[in-house]
């Protein structure tokens, strides 16, 4: 399985000069815990809502004049959507990311979650299990 196969499309960006407010405002409209931060349209970092209330908020910073540059994860790791499945798993736990960029030809294509990655793990065990009771099904009735 390919990381664009599971990969959601559609993320949310903001450039390196918007507010922490402007950030956790388009987090909140798009119902998601993170942003992808962007420099002239090419991914700089990313930003989830933990970091505006543990680097920001907890640190007396002004959200409406904080920009997200100052608090961001700068140069996040990222997978392309040809990557295996498995190789972006990797790369997340190594690095302990919960979320990882997806980019193209240096354009942002989308973000793949441990959750993308849940999701996938469980179907694939439902339908080996599945296939296997069939199996030994047909075995029973064929006796």
């Amino acid at each position: 399985m390919k990381v664009g196969d599971l990969m959601t499309t559609g993320v949310v960006t903001v450039e390196e000069d918007a507010t922490l407010s402007e950030a956790a405002t388009k987090m909140r409209e798009a119902n998601v815990g993170v942003v992808l931060i962007t420099r002239n349209g090419k991914l700089s970092g990313i930003l989830v809502d933990r970091a505006i209330v543990i680097r920001g908020v907890a640190n007396g910073r002004d959200v409406n004049t904080t920009q997200v540059k100052e608090i961001m994860t700068p140069d996040p790791k990222t997978a392309t959507p040809d990557m295996d499945v498995s190789k972006a798993a990797k790369i997340m736990a190594e690095g302990k990311f919960r979320r990882l960029p997806v980019v193209e030809g240096g354009e942002i294509r989308g973000i793949i979650s441990i959750s993308d990655i849940a999701h996938y793990a469980k179907f694939l065990t439902s339908w080996i299990f599945e296939e296997i009771s069939k199996a030994r099904k047909k075995e029973l009735f064929m006796k």
